[in-house]
């Protein structure tokens, strides 16, 4: 991948982690746990994924300027392909060769595109990083309450989400994705919960 657009962590990546394991009185250990799977939120931020579809649409036609070439040097006759090629100029092979490769490329990016969708042009990482806070509510057995006072979050549940924002450099307000990612686990607590109770009455029915 290009290290412009994925560039590696000036440390080891992992300051964001320990300070909000300070926060939370906890070890580094269970924040990383948490973070599994999530993917890195300095690389599916909004203004990220448009870089990527930047370097996208640049290959796409890099590609594609290739293929013109390749297909109007091939209308030459051989031996003024051999020709140029003698004078140090590019080789049909060559040319297929770097099609080739920005096509590669291509497909990875739109890999991790296709990965990180964007629905309603809400911020990816914003939605991971709440998510990271609302799992290490859980495991520590944290009360996991919503609550705003004067555009501020008043439990330590938003609180922490807000702060671990400042920690990743997440441009976008708090109170959004902190509150979905809370609706959608008890969404999930709720059909397990239904479905437990309808074996169980199943259950009673068949003794």
């Amino acid at each position: 991948m290009n290290s412009k657009i994925f560039p590696e962590a000036i440390d080891d990546g992992h300051e964001p982690h320990r300070r909000l394991a300070w926060r939370l009185n906890c070890s580094e250990e269970l924040i990383d746990a948490c973070s599994k799977g999530l993917g890195v939120p300095e690389w599916i931020s909004s203004k990220h994924i448009d870089q990527v579809k930047e370097e996208i649409d640049a290959l796409n036609k890099a590609r594609q300027s290739a293929k013109n070439l390749a297909r109007h040097l091939s209308r030459l006759d051989p031996e003024s392909q051999q020709l140029l090629v003698q004078a140090g100029c590019i080789t049909m092979y060559q040319i297929d060769k770097l099609a080739e490769e920005l096509g590669r490329d291509i497909g990875q990016l739109d890999k991790f595109r296709a990965t990180h969708p964007r629905p309603g042009g809400r911020n990816p990482a914003a939605y991971a990083v709440a998510k990271l806070v609302h799992r290490a509510f859980r495991v520590l057995g944290k009360p996991i309450t919503w609550g705003v006072f004067e555009g501020s979050p008043s439990t330590e549940y938003g609180q922490t989400v807000d702060y671990a924002f400042g920690l990743f450099g997440i441009d976008s307000d708090w109170r959004r994705p902190a509150e979905a990612v809370r609706s959608e686990y008890l969404r999930r607590q709720m059909k397990t919960s239904n479905a437990i109770a309808e074996f169980k009455a199943n259950q009673f029915e068949e003794n």
